[in-house]
């Protein structure tokens, strides 16, 4: 669980602290007065992209910090296990600081982890999802697999024929490529010989003439 949420100098907010309790926590307020920045700094926080653009303007660096607490039997103990990273008390501080040269750091309980390393333990810790990101019909790899969905058990019938046939077609394409590449080579062996054929030839002449 998420207890406490610190961001200083990260895009317009010089210095926010949010602390969470257990339940449902509502972020409201008219368009622009920066939720979605509290977001961004959360993605940033488990691993997001990031520049030196998020950092305030005049500062040095953005600071991202959260305190999370966890059961000994959390799917990301393990991995912090792997890590080296200690957990005794059941508390995680994940932190991450972007310079305003782009360079980025980051810890977990103060032990510095790779960018790598600290997303894959974000990942266990917080799901984001964006606005529209539940409706796959807005996904262009979706469209196909729902329009064969639509066409039913016939649609899948033909479309496992035709497969088939494209394999088979395919691989006898690929003999044909091959057999035009071998004649390709022997007329080119061919004229390579022809060729060497008429220097011994020339050779042998210009021998008997002298």
């Amino acid at each position: 669980m998420l207890l406490e949420l610190q961001v200083v100098n990260f895009a317009i907010i010089e210095k926010l602290t949010i602390s969470f309790e257990a339940g449902l926590t509502v972020f409201t307020g008219e368009t622009g007065a920066g939720k979605s920045i509290i977001i961004d700094a959360i993605s940033l926080l488990i691993g997001g992209r990031g520049s030196s653009e998020y950092v305030r303007h005049g500062a040095k660096k953005a600071e991202i910090e959260a305190l999370f607490e966890i059961d000994n039997d959390h799917a990301v103990v393990p991995l912090l296990n792997d890590l080296g990273i200690d957990n005794n008390e059941q508390m995680l501080i994940l932190r991450r600081e972007i310079s305003n040269q782009g360079k980025s750091i980051c810890r977990v309980n103060g032990k510095l982890v790779t960018l790598a390393n600290l997303r894959e333990i974000g990942q266990k810790l917080i799901d984001i999802h964006g606005q529209h990101e539940h409706q796959a019909l807005l996904n262009p790899e979706r469209h196909l697999p729902l329009l064969d969905q639509f066409g039913g058990e016939q649609l899948k019938k033909l479309k496992n024929a035709y497969c088939k046939q494209y394999e088979k077609t395919a691989v006898i394409a690929q003999k044909c490529r091959k057999i035009n590449q071998n004649e390709q080579q022997l007329a080119q062996r061919l004229d390579l010989m022809q060729y060497q054929i008429h220097e011994i030839g020339a050779a042998g002449r210009f021998k008997k003439r002298r």
